[in-house]
């Protein structure tokens, strides 16, 4: 059985229509009936009113003298009207005189009057019995019943007249060019062309249409519009796609020079820098001979410092460039968090104590064991603890520790110094970019370093996270993947 929903508007109108009209009709035909049975009704009541009343007057003579044939012929008389079924008069004491028709004890549902009889007299009237009558309304139920009979048959005829001309009606006026239009509709989705729907009305319906015309017209418009917009952006998508392909050659070919380019330099560089270094050592421990003039020394030991420093420095921008071209290798082996650590700190620790910063190592005991490139995990600590120590203030603090993290192990440097707004943080992320601060106390340095650290975190699959403390200072956290944590039971196992 269909539901609502899916039933055609054709069937929607007759389930509808239908019991409406019906409902509709039977409404005005009872209210008519009902108007015309009371009417009937009170008519009935009033005849039997005036007819009671007319008998008492004739039947006082005949009741008086108590003469029974006459009364009766008087009673045949009155009751020679159909709609009176029967009629009594009795004496002032109870005793029937004489009766005509239907018992009164069969007529207890019928409509029933008792009238006194009164005899006029010379003294005035006496009453000297009383009249019962009683009709029915069986003739008016009867009259109903046929008039019903005849009333529902052309009931259902109009209803069957005017539904089907309404069927008619909006069969034609909306079925149909509803109909046309899902056809063309229809057509549309199954590829071929558009056809315009015609509908001369100028209704609702025709204006429905009207709009689907012109809907379909700006379609195709817009389709038209489409594909030329479509060709013209595929052709500069090609044209882009060739510059950026040439740019990319060109990206390649400047990158593989720039990498030629640092390898070439870092070994003319290294080779003298090496001798100098030797060279200023030699100076400095006075292998040769006592030097007569100390500041000799002074002066060998700042050259052995600002070599060192600048091989570090080709150092670092040999790992960047390698990094961000993805030359740069992982050597794996197994890393005792705690060694790392305190090799990272026992190699900062001087300049710590020269600016009476407290470095210190923070429950590194228990800290796991970690699949890693160990020379980039020491890389990663000094320079972080470097920085921290860098840009702390006298009298300051430094923490190195660790913690586990979501996903993964976190190597934790915390500093009391003077702090990392977190706009800057992106800015700080890039090559050759160091923090301004009164407190930075002029050391060497490039901006290489948290760069270097994010490559080389990255390069381990983790990542570098910077935060700003409330009381001032920075925490700055390496978070390894969990997948690097060693088990070592698993490992001794083995």
């Amino acid at each position: 059985m269909k539901s609502w929903a899916q039933r055609s508007l054709q069937g929607k109108f007759f389930i509808l229509t239908i019991p409406l009209v019906l409902l509709v009709n039977l409404a005005f035909f009872a209210a008519f009936e009902t108007i015309e049975m009371r009417s009937q009704l009170d008519a009935l009541k009033k005849k039997q009113e005036s007819m009671t009343a007319s008998q008492t007057i004739i039947l006082a003579g005949p009741v008086s003298r108590g003469d029974e044939v006459q009364i009766t012929l008087t009673l045949a008389v009155a009751l020679a009207d159909s709609d009176f079924i029967a009629a009594a008069v009795h004496d002032t004491n109870g005793v029937e005189l004489a009766s005509f028709g239907a018992p009164l004890d069969a007529t207890d549902l019928d409509y029933r009057i008792v009238q006194p009889i009164n005899h006029a007299t010379r003294s005035g009237f006496k009453t000297v019995g009383r009249l019962t009558t009683v009709t029915s309304d069986e003739r008016l139920w009867t009259g109903f019943y046929r008039r019903a009979t005849v009333m529902f048959g052309l009931l259902v005829l109009v209803s069957a007249v005017i539904i089907l001309g309404v069927h008619v009606v909006l069969r034609a006026s909306v079925v149909r060019p509803i109909r046309e239009l899902i056809s063309a509709i229809e057509r549309v989705e199954r590829g071929s062309a558009r056809q315009e729907v015609i509908w001369p009305s100028d209704d609702e319906v025709g204006k429905v249409i009207q709009a689907y015309n012109r809907l379909e017209q700006n379609r195709e418009l817009y389709e038209t519009e489409l594909s030329e917009t479509r060709r013209s952006l595929e052709n500069r998508v090609q044209a882009r796609t060739l510059e950026l392909q040439v740019t990319h050659d060109q990206a390649n070919a400047a990158n593989q020079a720039k990498s030629r380019f640092l390898a070439n330099v870092s070994h003319e560089l290294r080779t003298p820098l090496n001798a100098i270094l030797g060279f200023a050592d030699l100076i400095s421990s006075e292998q040769f001979g006592p030097i007569n003039d100390k500041r000799y020394l002074e002066y060998s030991v700042f050259i052995g410092r600002s070599g060192q420093h600048l091989l570090t420095l080709i150092n670092d921008i040999l790992d960047l460039s390698k990094a961000e071209a993805g030359q740069l290798e992982i050597h794996e082996e197994l890393v005792d968090l705690a060694g790392v650590t305190e090799d990272a700190v026992r190699m900062v620790r001087q300049r710590a104590e020269a600016e009476r910063i407290s470095l210190n190592i923070v429950d590194m005991a228990a800290a796991p064991v970690v699949r890693a490139d160990r020379r980039m995990m020491l890389q990663i600590y000094v320079n972080l603890v470097s920085n921290a120590v860098k840009f702390t203030p006298k009298d300051g603090r430094v923490e190195v520790g660790w913690k586990m993290v979501e996903g993964g192990v976190g190597l934790v440097v915390a500093d009391t110094g003077i702090g990392i707004p977190p706009e800057d943080i992106p800015m700080l992320m890039e090559p050759f970019t160091q923090r301004d601060g009164e407190l930075a106390r002029g050391y060497e340095g490039t901006g290489l370093g948290l760069p270097l650290t994010k490559n080389l975190t990255e390069l381990h699959g983790g990542r570098l996270e910077i935060e700003a403390t409330d009381g001032g200072g920075t925490i700055v956290t390496v978070v390894l993947p969990t997948s690097r944590i060693v088990d070592l039971d698993a490992v001794a196992s083995l």
